[in-house]
């Protein structure tokens, strides 16, 4: 290999050790500083030697949530992704005078949501609503962001190679995450042991495995195993790449288990019916499925102290009780705050914190609600129903699009659009428009978008 063709994995490298160290470290911003920096430029010069990596580098950063408020906005290594590689193609665009950005099937549902934010914020401004309008316009440019990742991953993922190459990177990290969370996480917290955990977790020690990603470790792992099953089941891939997809399943299901989150198990398990009703080789995901339940079984028999019936059990029911009196709440005054103002919501950043006095309620019931807890009716409180039928048609096309070119025996098609319905399904439960599951979310519509574009020549592509 080259020094030229060996430089972006060492840029690479570079990158994800100086953040990791960064970060797991959580040193002061200032002795930091060198490490990130270095690690930015790397980043930078992969980005640009090759789209494969961009692309991986905006999915790797997902994996680390942690974030500074800076001028009041969190910002945090998912931010300064899509800044290293969304903002200079956007430029170098610019500087050519054309804008070369590949069509989609949500492309008309793009333009609904960004008629509502600018209608909701305008209407916001000129009533004096509960949102003030930089917390408007912090929110506008966070979708803004969103989406001009969604298009750059649309863009740059077209090749069948690219595509693969992207996707399996994320189940090589959703796996890495998986065995790091239940190796030095779970199983020791099963145990009774401290475990080893980033610092800006260490105060939900013994709870859950979280990995590096916090409350959304079960979204990213529920993702990454139902990709895997429908990378696994198709039969137009590789056979060496279905292998590790394979091998791939119980490790990331082990991960969705560690996490204890009940709604990424409910929302995995619609994605396997999913991929189920979709795929011609249903013998190998249910073959997958069975192997599965058959490693719990055994690890039930010879761990009890860790996989025991009661073990399981508690990991998703310990810290679950109050966490849905909240959701039960935030769902109430959400949907009395949205039927109010159905039109044009409240505007862009509006908060049930912020909403006390339009209700009348005491502002220790609101004090740790953050929102509606589901993105949906957090989008029709916020933006009115134009907001919503934004949200819903963005997410509900690129799922549609990808799901119906994995039918036709797609099978990267099918694990991306079912890797995205997962990630849909959970934000019935909690928010999807934030800093990490975010980013996830609309770097995965843009590979499914990809995938359900591309030429049908390029499916059959390199079949070996």
């Amino acid at each position: 290999m080259t020094a030229a063709r060996a430089m972006p994995y060492l840029a690479a490298g570079a990158a994800g050790a100086g953040v990791g160290l960064a970060l797991s470290a959580q040193a002061p911003l200032l002795r930091a500083a060198p490490a990130l920096v270095g690690a930015a430029a790397a980043a930078a010069v992969a980005a640009n030697a090759r789209q494969t990596w961009a692309i991986g580098i905006l999915l790797a950063a997902a994996f680390f949530p942690v974030s500074l408020i800076v001028g009041g906005a969190r910002v945090g290594p998912p931010d300064f992704a899509v800044m290293l590689v969304v903002v200079p193609w956007l430029a170098r665009m610019a500087a050519r005078g054309r804008l070369a950005i590949a069509r989609t099937p949500a492309d008309w549902a793009v333009v609904v949501l960004f008629v509502a934010v600018a209608a909701s914020s305008f209407a916001s401004a000129l009533s004096d609503g509960p949102a003030p309008p930089g917390a408007s316009a912090r929110k506008a440019l966070q979708l803004l962001s969103f989406v001009a990742l969604y298009y750059f991953v649309a863009t740059a993922a077209q090749t069948r190679r690219t595509l693969r190459w992207t996707l399996v990177a994320f189940l090589g990290l959703s796996a890495l995450e998986a065995i790091y969370a239940l190796v030095f996480q779970f199983v020791p917290g099963q145990l009774g042991l401290p475990g080893i955990w980033p610092p800006y977790l260490a105060d939900r020690a013994g709870l859950r495995a979280m990995g590096t990603v916090d409350a959304a470790f079960g979204h990213y792992m529920a993702a990454a195993l139902i990709l895997a099953f429908a990378i696994a089941g198709s039969s137009l891939e590789p056979q060496r790449l279905r292998r590790l997809a394979a091998v791939a399943v119980p490790i990331l299901f082990g991960g969705l288990i560690s996490s204890g989150t009940r709604g990424s198990l409910l929302a995995a398990g619609a994605g396997f019916v999913a991929v189920l009703a979709v795929t011609s080789q249903r013998r190998t995901v249910l073959g997958l499925a069975a192997a599965i339940a058959a490693l719990v079984g055994a690890a039930m028999l010879i761990a009890p102290a860790v996989a025991s019936p009661a073990k399981l059990q508690a990991a998703f029911t310990m810290h679950g009780s109050s966490h849905l009196a909240v959701r039960l709440l935030s769902w109430k005054l959400g949907w009395q705050l949205a039927t109010a103002h159905p039109w044009l919501g409240l505007g862009p950043g509006a908060n049930a914190v912020k909403t006390v006095e339009l209700i009348g309620m005491p502002s220790e019931a609101l004090r740790y609600v953050e929102g509606a807890m589901n993105a949906y009716l957090q989008a029709f409180v916020e933006m009115g129903f134009c907001g919503l039928l934004g949200l819903v048609g963005f997410v509900g096309a690129v799922i549609g699009a990808a799901i119906a070119r994995g039918a036709r025996g797609d099978g990267l098609a099918l694990g991306a659009g079912a890797a995205v319905f997962v990630l849909a399904i959970t934000g019935l439960t909690g928010p999807l428009l934030i800093g990490g599951i975010g980013h996830l979310l609309f770097a995965l519509m843009g590979l499914a978008a990809a995938a359900a574009t591309a030429d049908d020549s390029a499916a059959s592509e390199g079949v070996r």
